[in-house]
C-alpha cells in the first residue's frame, strides 16, 4: 500500500527503488562509472534465490 491507500504492485515497488537508488549513488559516489543499464539489470531474485 502507498498513501492514500493506493496499490502500487510489488515490481513497481522494485523499480522505484532501483530508479532512486540509482540516482542517489550516482550523485553521492565517487565512482563516476556507474551505469544505467546494468543497475536496471540487478534483480531481487539473484539474492533470494
Amino acid at each position: 500500500m502507498e498513501f492514500n491507500k493506493q496499490y502500487v504492485p510489488l515490481n513497481q515497488t522494485v523499480e522505484q527503488i532501483k530508479e532512486q537508488s540509482f540516482f542517489w549513488i550516482n550523485c553521492r559516489s565517487k565512482y563516476a562509472s556507474l551505469n544505467w543499464g546494468r543497475w536496471c539489470d540487478f534483480s531481487l531474485r539473484d539474492i533470494v534465490l
